[in-house]
């Protein structure tokens, strides 16, 4: 069966709608049946035909979910639910998370995309000004026999400068962009989790982000019926080569060597102090996965919150730039203007 990546909307989606028609009482074959109807997709279609014909040849159903290339902690989390005959419940419990993953993905996308295009504004002003309008505006000064300041004579050289050499400028900056990622890419990620760790401000904002999954996944997993064990297996085995990953290992090292995990969680850095409490009381009450999802819901608002504040921060100064730059633009076109009117 090969595999074939489905977008994490499409598989929440798929995921939540198959829960739902199992719940009405359709067979699993008749659900996926009325899923091709809903998707309208050849793609989805023919993967979703492929599962069908597993079932069909004897396959369990979280096997045939192999070809949406879902991860394979989620696969073996919906084998659970199939073998305890609960997945219809299973099936609804990990699309609500899948949603709501991506939903708080598109929020923090367009949250820093404001920014961005701030950026990008000004870097195209700056360019279609020092490349287009400032040589035009050298020539004339050269034909009224003026003398330009400092100021405009940097900028007529950048423009030329940039003109000139576009090609090799825009080169370069692909080539170090391709570079860096490539660093990125291959540094381990908890290794980058721990540098992100040790920078104040940033810290914080990586407690609540790796706080908010470890709660919501763990949450999801022991409302849906299954157990801690097994769900810090379940979480042991995500093939992404992600830092939960590596922190669930530690974790379940410690674990068989008899620390409750209240304990664990607060020898562990990348946590808010918060999660220690949560853990205590939900096991105290006996509801600590509908606890662990509560909480999941608020500490990523404290995040969205965090990252609101600190663009409201530096929106100011950036105008401030933004403004300068712009000031600047205008000194240097009005000054030998001012120096021709006063020559008259």
């Amino acid at each position: 069966m090969q595999s074939s990546n489905w977008s994490t909307k499409k598989l929440a989606e798929f995921l939540k709608h198959t829960g739902e028609l199992l719940r009405k009482g359709y067979s699993l074959t008749l659900a996926l049946e009325l899923e091709k109807q809903r998707t309208h997709r050849g793609h989805y279609n023919a993967c979703i035909n492929e599962m069908i014909q597993a079932l069909r040849d004897g396959e369990s159903f979280h096997s045939a979910l192999q070809v949406t290339g879902l991860p394979s902690y989620i696969r073996t989390w919906i084998g659970l639910a199939e073998e305890s005959s609960q997945l219809e419940a299973g099936l609804l419990n990990i699309g609500e998370m899948l949603l709501l993953l991506e939903q708080n993905k598109t929020k923090m996308g367009r949250l820093l995309c404001y920014p961005l295009v701030l950026f990008l504004t000004l870097i195209i002003i700056v360019y279609i000004f020092t490349v287009f309008l400032l040589p035009n505006f050298q020539h004339l000064l050269t034909s009224m026999a003026v003398d330009p300041p400092f100021l405009t004579v940097f900028l007529i050289e950048s423009g030329v400068f940039l003109n000139d050499h576009f090609i090799l400028i825009m080169l370069s900056a692909v080539s170090t962009l391709i570079l860096l990622l490539g660093i990125q890419r291959s540094i381990p990620s908890y290794k980058k989790i721990n540098i992100l760790l040790k920078i104040p401000f940033m810290s914080r904002l990586t407690q609540q982000y790796l706080t908010y999954l470890f709660s919501l996944h763990l949450g999801e997993m022991l409302r849906g019926g299954v157990s801690f064990i097994e769900a810090v297996e379940l979480l042991d085995d995500d093939d992404r080569g992600s830092f939960l990953m590596n922190e669930i290992k530690v974790m379940r090292e410690q674990m068989m060597a008899g620390q409750p995990l209240s304990e664990i969680i607060k020898g562990r850095p990348a946590y808010l102090d918060d999660l220690t409490i949560i853990i205590l009381k939900g096991e105290q009450y006996q509801q600590l996965g509908q606890a662990l999802q509560d909480y999941s819901r608020i500490v990523f608002r404290r995040f969205e919150v965090t990252i609101e504040t600190l663009i409201k921060s530096i929106q100011p100064a950036f105008f401030v730039f933004f403004g300068a730059c712009i000031l600047l633009i205008f000194y240097s076109l009005m000054s030998p203007m001012f120096q021709v009117i006063g020559s008259l």
